[in-house]
């Protein structure tokens, strides 16, 4: 597994279809190099830095955490000498939708935090993880997915909390990458990808 970003010059991108109960959207054209600091920039109808955080986003994956598809360790801006280690367990396609799952491992100096607990947003520098997929052979970005009252389906990068040095394993839906797409590269915001991760199916 390799890791890098490239800027981002991400062009808005059509609805990709009605899932459940018509309300779930999820899938974006490139239109030039991918990966960057702005992932999820050119969403649909807006977009919010939280997700819905009641849904069993969070620790509820049956994906085997021992598997690691691709690891990997970044500067996290929360506190000075912090690290984040970030570990991609599984992308499953479901139907027309895909869960990814990763986990994340706060690693703060002591006194870097007010507790022992932080969450997404704090941890990524006031910004929420703006996770995607992105498919670099047919040029196309996959945004997390709304349900029909509008919720992302993911953790809520405010409320979620992680315990610094804990994993956490986290769970993200997508609409799934189309019809012979075997592999697919999971971009975390500004910290990297993660190359050619298998599209289980």
């Amino acid at each position: 597994m390799a890791y890098g970003t490239k800027p981002a010059r991400a062009a808005t991108f059509a609805l990709a279809g009605v899932l459940l109960m018509g309300g779930l959207t999820g899938c974006g054209s490139l239109g030039g190099l991918f990966g960057g600091d702005k992932a999820a920039e050119g969403q649909a109808e807006g977009g919010s830095d939280s997700g819905s955080g009641e849904s069993g986003d969070v620790q509820s994956s049956t994906a085997d955490t021992k598997n690691v598809i691709g690891k990997a360790t970044f500067d996290a801006p929360v506190a000075d000498g912090a690290k984040v280690e970030i570990a991609v367990h599984q992308l499953k396609v479901n139907g027309k939708l895909a869960e990814l799952v990763f986990s994340v491992t706060p690693r703060v100096p002591a006194g870097g935090l007010d507790d022992e607990e932080v969450s997404p947003y704090d941890l990524n520098g006031s910004h929420g993880f703006d996770v995607t997929l992105i498919d670099p052979v047919n040029l196309k970005r996959y945004m997390v997915v709304k349900d029909s009252s509008g919720q992302e389906l993911k953790p809520d990068d405010v409320f979620t909390k992680i315990r610094n040095n804990q994993q956490l394993v986290m769970r993200y839906t997508f609409a799934a990458p189309q019809a012979g797409v075997d592999k697919v590269d999971v971009q975390i915001n500004n910290w990297g990808s993660f190359r050619d991760v298998p599209v289980q199916r």
